[in-house]
């Protein structure tokens, strides 16, 4: 978040009594003109995280006994032909193992995206990675039972050693530490919030979505550099006038990779056409 600094920026005067905020119309970029605008999907992985996050605190909570085979696979039938030391077993569908499995797939599809995990979830991928990683990347996993047994066992063991890791006083010190950055963050977008005010005490709130064609761009360096070649020369620029300032934040979307969520505030008592500032950002 900052106030443009091509543009002078003055936090002089009292706050007014009477603030208000108006807002415009928010701007997709569109592929081209003969495709709908892109909407999010019903099946946004992103929707999952809190349940993930919830399974994943409530790990060191639950009981750690020695696991059984049957805790985690179940027997497939044999068939007329088939010799009973050659028995497969299969993931039991509502095992732990089977659950973590889904939660993991979900964690690695975001992570690869460079989502930003938080401290549960990044040790819940460092400690069982492996469960959905080769050769046990199939969804409906069936193994021999010594190899079925073997997969038990290093559950557990992962397990173990997850609990041991988020229960640890280095752990929670982490954790503690990136909750305080968060509300120092959010402290710090109040006081820009009341900044704005002061200079402006009708605001103009225009956000809109800088995105790419490539529906899954993922180029980091690439993303924050085209941003700042979007927000450079205001000075001059009739678009930037009476532009009291910007926040912005990069999100990672699986349908559509790396996009810049972005607010500008303008100063309602000299600029209120929204709509033709849309329009004026789209050419840029």
């Amino acid at each position: 978040m900052t106030l443009p600094p091509d543009d002078p920026a003055s936090a002089k005067g009292a706050p007014t009594a009477n603030r208000s905020i108006a807002m415009a119309c928010s701007f997709n970029r569109r592929e081209d003109t003969g495709k709908k605008e892109w909407i999010l999907p019903s099946h946004d992985p992103v929707k999952l995280l809190p349940d993930i996050d919830k399974a994943i605190l409530a790990i060191p909570q639950r009981p750690l006994q020695d696991r059984l085979l049957e805790d985690d696979f179940v027997a497939v039938p044999l068939t007329p032909a088939q010799l009973k030391h050659h028995r497969r077993w299969r993931v039991k569908e509502r095992s732990r193992l089977h659950q973590y499995r889904l939660h993991l797939e979900t964690l690695m599809q975001l992570n690869d995206g460079r989502y930003h995990l938080s401290l549960y979830a990044r040790a819940f991928l460092h400690h069982l990675q492996w469960c959905c990683q080769e050769p046990y990347e199939r969804r409906d996993l069936a193994l021999p039972e010594p190899l079925a047994r073997q997969v038990s066992q290093r559950f557990q063991a992962s397990l173990e050693s997850l609990t041991q890791e988020l229960t640890s006083p280095a752990f929670k010190r982490r954790v503690k530490e990136s909750e305080t950055l968060a509300k120092s963050r959010a402290s710090s977008l109040r006081t820009w919030m009341r900044a704005a005010f002061r200079q402006a005490p009708y605001l103009l709130w225009v956000p809109i979505q800088l995105g790419y064609r490539n529906p899954h761009y993922a180029d980091l360096a690439q993303t924050l550099k085209d941003r700042q070649t979007f927000l450079k020369n205001r000075r001059g620029n009739p678009l930037f006038n009476y532009l009291v300032g910007y926040v912005g934040k990069l999100h990672y979307f699986p349908g559509k990779g790396l996009v810049h969520d972005m607010i500008f505030l303008y100063d309602a008592r000299y600029v209120q056409e929204g709509a033709s500032l849309l329009q004026a950002f789209a050419k840029r």
